[in-house]
């Protein structure tokens, strides 16, 4: 590429304090070094960063005589190298620029320096920013909002959370608001830190800028919990429902669990039937159970025993089936009841009695009751004999036992 003189060339600040610090007439090659890097940053003005790099090592480069034309030659090769975001490069460039900075013109030192931080922040070198960022804000003087983000995210990366919430202040001071990818920086370290009170107020922040973020809403729900605001999180998720963005399984079932905490376990139980008939949430033993206690805690027993059928017909688990038997007792539906229990019983019959667990006293239990209710006695005694024997399932079977034998003991044996 041909690089040729343009009409009426506009001097870059950096070159016109350059040209000031030469002094008296500059010699021809002097002339042409500053000729050919005016050209270079005007290249990089206009963002041709590869043409200026061409230009600068291949005719600004050669000319580079002293340290005064080195270093503002180090310094437009960092600047470029930057731009084309080969990090490693332009800060070697840089660093090499600074080690000749008396040689520069002050306001060249200062940019430098900023550009420093900026590259080593990019680069995952967070303290040395800081200490380059550190050194340019006690050099200038100045205060501004982007070199107190910077430095803000310098420190919060590095797990210095204080120092970095005092730059965001001082951001905020300088009549700055912190990019959004700073405050979620943030955000996670009050979170690490367990600050759990501040973070619930930044995520309100956040929030009203985004109301549409879903994730920032669960966030918060998940917050107001942990804070004991059992209420406020509850009506997060609702209005999340009602507006139809939940999508996640977790997520229906933490609102099924804040409802069944609030009190709401009818909408706790609606919510989970819905959910699992449509596959938003996988029919797990432990998510039927959820229901079925759901149901039961709204008092809906007859909708507890349909869910508690449904669940066994499809997870075949003999809890659910001892469900079944359980809550038809609760029904007074006894031949259903004793149903339920004797096929619970000639299930367990099939299978090792490792996998009992106890299910075998307890439909014995159920049976017996079953029984008593229907006024076979003398077989709901044998079936409620085996019940007791499981220090589990006594407590229930023996009073139902000491009934059945005063009855019988008055009445005498009977045929059933």
């Amino acid at each position: 590429m041909r690089y040729g003189r343009r009409a009426a060339p506009r001097r870059t600040p950096v070159v016109a304090l350059v040209c000031a610090l030469l002094m008296g007439p500059a010699p021809a090659s002097a002339a042409t070094f500053i000729d050919r890097l005016e050209a270079a940053h005007e290249l990089i003005a206009e963002r041709q960063y590869r043409e200026a790099r061409a230009l600068l090592d291949n005719e600004v480069a050669p000319r580079a005589r002293d340290p005064e034309q080195r270093a503002l030659l180090l310094a437009a090769q960092g600047t470029t190298e930057a731009a084309l975001q080969h990090d490693v490069k332009a800060v070697a460039l840089v660093q090499r620029a600074l080690e000749l900075r008396r040689h520069l013109p002050q306001a060249s030192r200062h940019r430098l320096r900023f550009l420093l931080g900026q590259l080593q922040l990019r680069a995952g070198d967070y303290a040395a920013a800081v200490d380059s960022l550190e050194a340019w804000l006690r050099a200038t003087g100045r205060s501004t909002p982007e070199a107190h983000w910077l430095l803000a995210s310098a420190y919060l990366l590095q797990g210095r959370l204080e120092a970095g919430a005092v730059h965001m202040e001082k951001g905020r001071a300088a009549n700055g608001e912190p990019p959004e990818a700073l405050q979620r920086l943030l955000l996670a370290g009050l979170l690490r830190a367990g600050r759990q009170t501040e973070a619930a107020a930044l995520l309100g922040r956040l929030l009203e800028r985004a109301p549409d973020n879903v994730d920032d809403w669960l966030r918060l729900a998940a917050l107001r919990r942990e804070l004991g605001a059992e209420d406020q999180a509850l009506g997060i998720l609702q209005t999340l429902h009602r507006r139809g963005v939940l999508t996640r399984e977790s997520d229906f079932l933490a609102l099924a669990r804040q409802q069944l905490k609030r009190g709401v376990p009818y909408r706790a139980a609606e919510l989970l039937e819905g959910a699992l008939q449509d596959g938003r949430v996988a029919p797990t033993d432990a998510n039927w159970l959820m229901l079925i206690g759901a149901w039961q805690q709204a008092r809906e027993i007859e909708k507890a025993r349909a869910a508690a059928g449904q669940a066994a017909r499809e997870r075949h688990h003999p809890q659910f089936t001892l469900l079944q038997a359980q809550l038809s007792l609760q029904l007074a539906d006894w031949r259903s009841a004793l149903s339920a229990a004797d096929r619970l019983l000639a299930r367990l019959a099939t299978t090792d009695a490792g996998d009992d667990v106890g299910y075998g006293a307890a439909a014995q239990a159920v049976r017996g009751i079953a029984l008593v209710r229907l006024g076979h006695l003398e077989t709901a005694r044998a079936a409620l004999a085996i019940a007791v024997e499981d220090q589990g399932h006594a407590a229930r079977a023996r009073p139902w036992l000491d009934y059945v034998e005063q009855m019988i003991g008055l009445s005498g044996p009977r045929n059933e």
